[in-house]
């Protein structure tokens, strides 16, 4: 990673006078962005599209054609980031966990409209302490994470055991 990072700071900080016949920032950063992705490496082309998704905030004062090519290698990166970082597994992963959320939404839905619908009250409100409340409390969602409770845990049963002497 730093050395596309090197490679594209030199591209853009390179001074260019008018009898050099170099190629432009743009078409370099280009070709040094396609290289690491034809090279095959995963990490080559990884560490190049995360260095070139910011080399557009690096890139100032080039002209008009030069920022528009950069600007397309930078959104082109960020495609490719998201490509690179997309696996079959990961999707089902991800797949898998939606419909879990899912699931949960819905259970604990219909656990709230039982509630109401034969008069239990709202298992949702703070004070409510009935059989329904009680397992919506059990299930919780702490860090973005499904953590189940025990039915004697203190957030369940909304009782606290204070000790002696506190």
């Amino acid at each position: 990673m730093q050395v596309y990072e090197m490679l594209i700071d030199q591209a853009i900080h390179t001074k260019r006078g008018p009898s050099d016949f170099r190629e432009n920032v743009g078409d370099h950063l280009e070709k040094i962005y396609n290289e690491a992705k034809e090279s095959g490496d995963k990490y080559k082309s990884r560490a190049a599209a995360e260095v070139m998704k910011s080399a557009l905030s690096k890139a100032q004062g080039l002209d008009q054609d030069g920022g528009m090519l950069v600007n397309r290698i930078a959104q082109e990166s960020k495609e490719d980031i998201n490509k690179i970082r997309s696996t079959p597994d990961l999707e089902k992963a991800l797949e898998s966990a939606e419909t879990a959320w899912s699931e949960y939404r819905t259970v604990r839905h219909d656990v709230i409209r039982t509630a109401n619908d034969i008069g239990a009250g709202d298992p949702m409100h703070p004070l409510a302490t009935n059989e329904f409340s009680k397992e919506i409390k059990r299930v919780q969602v702490i860090d973005n994470e499904i953590k189940i409770l025990e039915p004697d845990n203190p957030h369940v049963t909304g009782t606290y055991v204070k000790a002696m002497g506190d």
